[in-house]
């Protein structure tokens, strides 16, 4: 079955995997107790612009992890 096919799942199981990490990336945020400022859209966008949504997802997370410690009372 998969020799015939894989190439169609080749492509559905990272299209599926890519929006739940969004989907968890908005849940993060709004568990933290901040508005949920990630767009998956903007970040599908800039994949195509030389690979730079890794630097919007990680800022998104930062913004996360910057929440929680300034609830805590950590400094940054």
């Amino acid at each position: 079955m998969w020799i015939l096919f894989g190439f169609i799942t080749l492509y559905i199981v990272p299209i599926i995997n890519w929006f739940k990490l969004c989907a968890s990336i908005r849940a993060e945020q709004q568990a933290a107790g901040l508005t949920p400022t990630f767009s998956t859209g903007i970040a599908t966008l800039l994949c195509f612009v030389a690979g730079t949504n890794l630097c919007y997802l990680q800022a998104q997370q930062n913004l996360v992890v910057n929440a929680v410690q300034a609830r805590q009372g950590v400094p940054a």
